[in-house]
């Protein structure tokens, strides 16, 4: 694979664990590969990262960034029975968030994309669809649920 042009990179914050505040280069491509899971990362290489109960792994490198799998995304049969309860409870609670996928945000610079912040739950149940943040414009699809964080659309 040929390394893409330099006016097709943009530069997006690092996300490592040392909130380092570096950029790394990605093409949107790129960017979206890197966080279509829940638990995955984009840090410069070799930065550090906030491994979960199953450890971290990389799961995509180049020389100008790693797409690092923090291992938090569990499935009920990998957590002992004393810790499902809590796990369930964070899954329920506990927010991160994805990029806005109303046609403004997909449409400008990632790096200035609204977030819509979601939880693991709402996120295994809606990955597959598109998150709008309330507010913005669902560009005339059907609404299929709201709540104050996003709306989901169909198309």
């Amino acid at each position: 694979m040929s390394e893409p042009e330099s006016a097709d990179l943009l530069s997006v914050g690092c996300e490592c664990a040392a909130n380092c505040g570096e950029d790394v280069l990605v093409t949107a491509a790129e960017y979206a590969a890197a966080h279509r899971e829940a638990d995955y990362v984009l840090v410069r290489p070799r930065h550090p990262v906030k491994a979960g109960s199953r450890g971290s792994r990389v799961v995509g490198e180049t020389d100008r960034y790693s797409v690092i799998a923090e291992g938090w995304a569990l499935t009920d049969d990998e957590v002992p029975p004393r810790d499902r309860a809590r796990l369930a409870e964070l899954k329920a609670q506990a927010f991160f968030t994805v990029s806005c996928q109303c046609a403004p945000c997909e449409a400008g610079s990632l790096a200035d994309a609204a977030q819509v912040q979601i939880t693991l739950d709402e996120w295994d149940r809606l990955r597959d669809r598109r998150l709008v943040m309330t507010g913005h414009a669902t560009d005339g699809s059907s609404e299929l649920e709201r709540n104050e964080r996003f709306v989901v659309v169909g198309d």
